[in-house]
């Protein structure tokens, strides 16, 4: 009897270890081949491409292109992508808004007069 409680919870184990180290499905959604221990499911919370287990900005607005590590390419240092920002080239230091645009700057577009 003691040998049988003996090897149980080595079963057990062996059992578990088996399973973390599985194949994914071949139809799974989401595999990270990289990570270290549990392949799947990986997980992308903010859908910009890059696993949350390395993404060192996981709050990316939707349309931002990133970085390898999931941070939003943004030349102008605005704190606004590179995609969505209408004013490219604004100055160092100033205030923006959604668009990256600083008060009266214009974005290069005319808009039409509404009368």
């Amino acid at each position: 009897m003691s040998l049988l409680r003996r090897f149980i919870p080595a079963m057990v184990l062996l059992v578990i270890a088996a399973a973390a180290y599985a194949s994914p499905p071949r139809n799974a959604a989401h595999v990270d081949p990289k990570a270290p221990c549990f392949r799947w499911p990986a997980i992308d919370v903010d859908g910009d491409g890059v696993f949350d287990r390395v993404d060192h900005c996981p709050n990316t607005a939707k349309g931002c292109s990133v970085d390898e590590w999931g941070c939003q390419t943004d030349a102008d240092g605005d704190g606004v992508c590179d995609e969505l920002d209408k004013c490219p080239g604004t100055a160092a230091g100033a205030t923006v808004d959604e668009k990256g645009c600083a008060d009266g700057q214009s974005t290069g577009r005319v808009e039409p007069r509404r009368e």
